[in-house]
């Protein structure tokens, strides 16, 4: 299987860091299926760099190929198939409380991007049952996301090549 990592350089060896932003599914190393939504997630990243005066780099995708088979039965795995009321519950955790995932190796499900973060906290707040929640979440574009949370999930990754996410094309 090929995975996108869209960042402000390009990442050959993964690392699990910790994280100051709250993101879907906690800290960890975060690929997609889908070339776009990386090319869009490392404009996003080169863009926060300038906003917070950091040296921006450029946006750049890294691709992996991750032995999914391989992972079967090492890692200690969660997965959302859809935006069910368990996703959001979860997602809606990791969010606003911080990382909950202790014991997972590898967490895979749909992306809450940040065109959604108002849903989830009305949803905290108890302005949104989840029915109403998760019909607004469905209309969005919601790609997939595979977050790596441990070194023996990285190990399943192989990067195979880099590019600047400009051009599109392999460095």
């Amino acid at each position: 299987m090929i995975l996108y990592h869209g960042s402000n350089m390009p990442v050959h060896t993964p690392e699990v860091r910790p994280s100051t932003r709250a993101m879907d599914f906690g800290a960890g190393f975060y690929c997609a299926t889908n070339r776009t939504q990386a090319i869009e997630f490392a404009h996003k990243v080169v863009a926060r760099s300038v906003k917070f005066g950091r040296a921006p780099g450029v946006a750049m995708v890294t691709v992996y190929e991750f032995d999914e088979a391989a992972a079967q039965g090492v890692l200690h795995t969660l997965r959302y198939e859809k935006p069910d009321s368990r996703w959001l519950n979860q997602v809606t955790e990791f969010r606003l409380c911080g990382d909950m995932s202790e014991g997972y190796d590898l967490i895979i499900g749909p992306v809450a991007n940040d065109n959604v973060f108002p849903v989830l906290q009305a949803y905290w707040d108890d302005a949104l049952d989840i029915e109403t929640a998760l019909s607004r979440l469905k209309i969005r574009r919601l790609y997939d996301q595979y977050c790596f949370k441990s070194a023996t999930a990285l190990s399943f990754l192989r990067c195979v090549d880099a590019f600047e996410a400009e051009s599109g094309k392999g460095a």
